[in-house]
């Protein structure tokens, strides 16, 4: 897809949105002014399809330099270009900022991208991040996501804890949901009573 025709800087843009999560780095020896600017790269970069670090970085590299100057990279005083960040930059500030804070930001703002709730069907799913690890190490990323049916937009998310399961990791997302008129679809590990109050607390109906 050709991110760059989404709204990523402005009013109401990606990066004004995550400007909401905190910045993990000292104030000291930055390079660049917010980690959301990094982080806005980092998103654009995966939704145009790349899946590692380099890439990440690779990507950003092409990026045009009023859009580099507007998510507060720094200029080279010699050359007068805005410097596109590297891959140990991109890492730290992806592997240190609070995942769950983007998260929240993020799925908030995909709807504010004209993804109307009301009188829609959300599915709940859960998947296995392929690679990735848990906090224990071993055990891979697992996440329950709450996605749309017609525009296929996640609008929350939420890490299954180490030695636990997707239910008590649903009914958690729900609580930040507004499902009024909103239909919720489930599997067949979902059929519990708390789930369902859960859901009908918040507005919606379960399917």
């Amino acid at each position: 897809m050709d991110s760059l025709s989404l709204r990523l800087v402005g009013v109401g843009s990606l990066y004004e949105a995550l400007l909401q999560v905190p910045d993990p780095r000292s104030r000291q020896g930055r390079s660049y002014r917010e980690s959301a600017g990094l982080l806005v790269l980092a998103v654009a970069a995966v939704l145009a399809g790349q899946k590692t670090y380099a890439a990440i970085a690779e990507w950003a590299a092409d990026v045009p330099q009023n859009l580099l100057a507007a998510l507060g990279c720094r200029r080279n005083a010699r050359t007068g270009r805005y410097k596109a960040p590297s891959e140990p930059t991109l890492r730290r500030t992806i592997n240190s900022v609070d995942g769950a804070a983007v998260d929240r930001v993020a799925a908030r703002w995909a709807c504010d991208q004209g993804v109307e709730l009301p009188g829609s069907v959300i599915a709940i799913d859960g998947k296995t991040l392929r690679g990735s690890h848990g906090d224990d190490g071993e055990r891979q990323v697992h996440l329950v996501s709450a996605l749309t049916h017609r525009e296929g937009v996640v609008v929350a998310q939420e890490q299954v804890a180490d030695k636990s399961n997707e239910i008590p990791a649903v009914q958690a997302m729900l609580e930040d949901l507004d499902l009024k008129d909103v239909t919720v679809t489930l599997d067949a590990m979902h059929t519990q009573t708390a789930t369902a109050q859960a859901v009908v607390k918040k507005g919606g109906t379960t399917s």
